[in-house]
């Protein structure tokens, strides 16, 4: 077929989009579907990408067509690292692509694949977090999933996971039990019921979960390690110890254990003598409480008390999840004494967000910051903890306030008052916050 042409400013012929269209819209739905397919097992993305432009326009309800355009810009993605491409390209396929898995959703709303495509879609580009996090439409997603079919337990242990990221562990715990009431057999749901409990302090739940998960694997050495840590913080020392034992038993050298507390979780005797410390560690503890309410600024009687929670269990060293769990009761014990301690707030915030748990860190930074309005480093923590949970313009308004009390020592947060600007499509402001702290970084 010929292309239809115009002439140019200059005399020379243009083909325009009107010529290309027309010598595509004669082509059959097998035509478009066949041309995709080779550029897909060709990996030629960009050429998918404006093939499937065009497919689209000339069918524009066409799923097939959605479908392979979002492959076309997620495998794009999946490899410019080898394109030297720029984070905002990034950034703008990711969209493209979930607008385009969205589209295949919305014309088939009762497909549950089309809507698992695109929760699976967003839980890979956010995991680990990169410009934006897009767990919240994952959820859309899976909650689809789960509507269309109520009885598949994938669908509902995926909601669960969903809601776990952006820290709504209530609507996760939901969801994992409605999981393993369809699949009672679903260990990972067990656990991860488990590990949602614990966020919310449900000890008694989480070790229900947990033992259904050591019936489904026996031999599972994080699960006997996690509830050998609810045992502990419940007071239930032997208990603890019995689990941790496990531990040992099953693998001196797992992963999932403190790498330097392996020397001291290979003698059991360890174990059994921090049992029998107990009574001498709970005295204490009692007796830094005690010093607290005579001084609540008594900054070593709060130190140590995370020492002495540390001491009675040797699993405690050199674990970073542990040492929050530590830390937190540490501050809650401060401020429960001294409220007015905004050193004991800001402290538990960076606690929270060791967890990842950030959306329980930001009390804590608000009280920090209405007892001490003008420590900027505690605004900027509170603008990376809205920022995780996607809450855009409250993070800016954190940053601004840190900037505003400190602006020319504050890079990190420029920088990342410049990413929130970027995912709001705030151009001309992601830019200056930029330029900012490209220029302060180099007087520095």
């Amino acid at each position: 077929m010929k292309a239809v042409a115009v002439l140019n400013s200059k005399g020379g012929a243009v083909k325009t989009a009107s010529a290309v269209n027309v010598a595509t819209e004669h082509r059959s739905r097998t035509e478009w579907r066949n041309r995709a397919a080779y550029l897909h097992e060709t990996e030629d993305w960009q050429g998918l990408i404006e093939w499937c432009r065009w497919w689209k326009r000339r069918e524009p309800q066409n799923a097939d067509a959605w479908s392979r355009l979002g492959d076309a810009y997620a495998e794009f993605n999946r490899h410019d690292d080898d394109l030297g491409d720029d984070p905002y390209n990034k950034l703008h396929r990711h969209d493209a692509a979930i607008y385009a898995y969205r589209k295949v959703a919305n014309i088939n709303p009762d497909d549950a694949n089309a809507w698992s495509r695109l929760g699976a879609f967003c839980v890979e580009i956010s995991s680990p977090r990169q410009y934006q996090n897009y767990y919240d439409v994952a959820v859309e997603a899976y909650r689809e999933v789960a509507r269309i079919r109520p009885e598949d337990d994938g669908a509902w242990y995926s909601l669960g996971c969903a809601y776990d990221e952006i820290s709504c562990y209530d609507a996760a715990i939901e969801a994992y039990r409605k999981a393993v009431r369809i699949a009672p057999e679903h260990g990972d749901a067990w656990f991860r019921l488990g590990e949602n409990c614990i966020k919310l302090y449900r000890y008694d739940d989480a070790i229900e979960a947990y033992r259904e998960a050591l019936r489904i694997d026996p031999k599972n050495s994080c699960t006997w390690y996690n509830l050998g840590s609810t045992y502990f913080w419940l007071g239930r020392y032997e208990e603890a110890i019995g689990a941790y034992r496990k531990v040992v038993c099953i693998n001196p050298e797992d992963a999932c254990k403190p790498g330097s507390a392996n020397d001291d979780l290979k003698r059991h005797d360890d174990a059994v003598e921090a049992y029998g410390k107990v009574v001498c560690i709970d005295t204490a503890v009692e007796a830094y409480r005690q010093a607290l309410k005579i001084d609540p600024e008594d900054a070593g009687a709060w130190s140590h008390i995370v020492d002495a929670f540390r001491y009675i269990n040797p699993l405690y060293r050199d674990n970073d999840a542990i040492e929050a769990h530590l830390a937190i009761a540490a501050c809650r014990e401060v401020v429960g004494i001294n409220p007015e301690n905004a050193e004991a707030w800001s402290f538990l915030g960076l606690a929270y967000r060791n967890l990842n748990r950030h959306g329980d860190a930001i009390e804590p930074y608000r009280q920090a910051v209405h007892i001490e309005p003008e420590n900027a480093a505690v605004w900027s923590n509170l603008g990376d903890a809205h920022h995780n949970l996607n809450r855009y313009d409250d993070a800016i308004d954190a940053y601004l306030h840190a900037i505003r009390i400190n602006p020319e020592d504050n890079t990190g947060t420029w920088r990342d008052l410049g990413n929130s600007y970027l995912i709001l499509k705030r151009y001309n402001d992601a830019i200056d916050a930029y330029r900012q702290a490209i220029r302060i970084n180099s007087s520095e």
